[in-house]
């Protein structure tokens, strides 16, 4: 019977132990934000086509025909629709990063709006590299269910808008996924600040020696 290892938290305060490993601030890299944006749309046709696939398996018929009549009848309305969807899933998936921060911090997390994207953080908080995973990918998880949840339930118009939704919030989730492979990555000790706009990651100073011993004894060389 092994040892059980110590559960990690989220805490506010930074051990002694534990060096900066990696950082991004996006407000700080527009390039880093904007190639973010372009490696998304690749994945909205990808995403695209997965989801298609699949609904078309679980409502077969869904795309007999696409229901853009108001498109030509009254595209004012048509864009204006669209254009809802796509404010809504972008709140609602901010939302859902804001609430599991609440959860697993018990404190109010910050919310925030720049120019190439919206934002969730919890500054004051070093959160574990489980949790943040889980935090970082809990938006494309939860939208991408509630959406075939209504593409089998409600009309086939409601359904083809929630099919473009979930497939907005699957390519906009591109720096969610970035981050949380980055994240996981590394050892289970790891802590992620996250202000929202940037994310810092944090590693046991032995857990660091280790990793670069490693990637020597691999004939890699991690100076920079």
């Amino acid at each position: 019977m092994g040892i059980e290892q110590e559960k990690i938290e989220p805490r506010r305060d930074l051990p002694g132990s534990y060096s900066k490993i990696w950082s991004l601030d996006l407000s700080k890299d527009p390039k880093a934000a904007i190639l973010l944006n372009v490696a998304a749309f690749p994945l909205f046709f990808l995403f695209g086509w997965i989801f298609l696939e699949v609904a078309s398996h679980l409502k077969p018929g869904f795309m007999s025909r696409f229901h853009f009549g108001l498109l030509t009848a009254q595209p004012v309305g048509f864009f204006l629709i669209v254009l809802a969807v796509i404010i809504g899933v972008m709140v609602f998936h901010e939302a859902i990063h804001g609430a599991f921060f609440w959860i697993f911090t018990g404190s109010k997390p910050v919310f925030g709006l720049k120019l190439l994207f919206a934002y969730a953080g919890a500054p004051e908080w070093y959160i574990p590299r489980n949790q943040y995973a889980f935090i970082g990918i809990a938006p494309f998880v939860v939208i991408t269910l509630l959406g075939f949840l209504v593409i089998l339930v409600a009309s086939d118009p409601a359904g083809q808008l929630a099919l473009f939704g979930i497939t907005m919030n699957a390519s906009g989730a591109v720096g969610d996924f970035y981050v949380s492979g980055k994240v996981t990555s590394q050892s289970r000790e790891t802590l992620v600040q996250d202000t929202g706009v940037g994310f810092t990651m944090f590693a046991k100073l032995d857990s660091i020696i280790e990793m670069r011993g490693s990637k020597r004894e691999g004939g890699i060389d991690d100076e920079r």
